[in-house]
């Protein structure tokens, strides 16, 4: 006898489920990380020059370091550089007096595996998004970043890969000094992308608050089910 609207629970809970698969998952990109890492291995050969230095006695003397000096300075350089003595790293750094070269050579080596977008542990926590695509939250700038290509993401395998390939800019050694310190600077490459699920969640629900319910409208003088008819879910929702 009169035009009314009724909610379809089963056509909205649809729709909102459809919505769901294109919500793009939130991953952090920790660029502090990256900073730390450089920190650390600039303060490492900031410590081994300040050290040779004492060595030295002389100010502004760059002479190479005798036999002598560097048998006396190898045993205290293992305790203060625990990290560096991974196969003949330390020797290798020692014999070039761990120069600034050096130094600025194997940072950017470091920073360039670990550049943005960043590298994660395993790609196969990215398979459950690949088709809503990645939302590369940056947590140095807070800036959001949409990444739809999620294979621009590196593992730590490429990560390593990406390092050997720019060996080449490792110019100060060579040799076997140079696949010595490649192999050494894979260990300071680690993963600085995290999915976070509490920014995921929060994604997903300004997402869905977009999701209108579904609306039957019924007019004036329609029949709603015929007898015989069978009732779905739509039916049963007007009855």
């Amino acid at each position: 006898p009169y035009d009314f609207t009724v909610a379809d629970h089963e056509a909205t809970l649809a729709r909102e489920e459809e919505m769901r698969r294109t919500v793009p998952a939130v991953f952090d990109l920790d660029l502090k990380m990256n900073n730390r890492i450089t920190a650390e291995l600039r303060g490492a050969f900031a410590e081994a020059r300040r050290m040779i230095a004492e060595e030295r006695l002389t100010p502004g003397n760059t002479e190479p370091l005798s036999e002598q000096a560097l048998e006396r300075l190898f045993p205290v350089l293992r305790e203060r550089l625990p990290r560096f003595t991974q196969g003949d790293v330390l020797e290798i750094c020692l014999r070039h007096s761990f120069s600034s070269e050096l130094e600025n050579q194997i940072v950017a080596l470091v920073q360039e595996g670990m550049k943005s977008p960043g590298v994660i542990l395993s790609r196969d926590a990215l398979l459950p998004y690949q088709q809503q695509g990645l939302i590369l939250r940056n947590t140095v700038s807070k800036e959001d970043e949409l990444l739809q290509d999620w294979t621009a993401l590196r593992d730590l395998d490429q990560a390593h890969d990406l390092l050997r390939q720019n060996e080449y800019q490792l110019t100060t050694v060579g040799g076997e000094e140079k696949r010595e310190i490649i192999t050494f600077l894979e260990s300071w490459i680690i993963p600085n992308v995290y999915y976070n699920a509490s920014a995921s969640g929060d994604t997903e629900q300004l997402y869905m608050q977009q999701v209108n319910p579904v609306l039957i409208q019924i007019k004036k003088g329609r029949t709603l089910v015929r007898a015989g008819d069978e009732v779905e879910a739509t039916e049963k929702a007007v009855l």
